[in-house]
């Protein structure tokens, strides 16, 4: 009777452990996505853009791939961005939209802006890029268009 008390204060936290390192490795390399929309709509500017971000469930982390991620959808936003920034100005209308398309993640920017010299343009960009980030993107259109 007593060895099989002692196979089981032995066999339960054996048991314990492998359910929690199993539960710790799933969030290491599944952690939570969050793609969400930077808004600002104010008189003559209405803008969303695509943010990137990461929850990591895991206490150790999250894979590395994720940094390499995280770091290409960063140099493409903030491309666009500092483009949106820098050469156009007032009224701004324009609207981003993250989405899965044939394996690869695509943000699409899409509305109106006016150039220095008053003319409004059309905004009409496309971002591919090489991963899915998320199966949970958010599918309305932020903004206005």
């Amino acid at each position: 009777m007593l060895k099989k008390w002692i196979w089981i204060l032995v066999a339960l936290p054996v048991t314990m452990g492998c359910i929690w390192g199993i539960y710790e490795l799933y969030n290491y390399y599944f952690p939570n996505v969050i793609i969400s929309y930077k808004v600002a709509d104010e008189e003559d500017f209405h803008v969303s853009l695509p943010s990137y971000g990461i929850e990591a469930k895991s206490h150790f982390g999250y894979a590395p791939r994720y940094h390499e991620e995280i770091k290409e959808w960063w140099l493409a936003t903030n491309e666009i961005e500092v483009w949106l920034a820098t050469d156009f100005e007032k009224p701004y209308n324009v609207s981003s939209n993250v989405f899965i398309e044939d394996g690869k993640t695509i943000i699409q920017y899409s509305g109106t802006a006016a150039l220095p010299d008053g003319e409004i343009v059309d905004i009409d960009k496309r971002i591919e890029l090489n991963f899915i980030v998320s199966d949970n993107i958010p599918q309305v259109k932020a903004g206005r268009i």
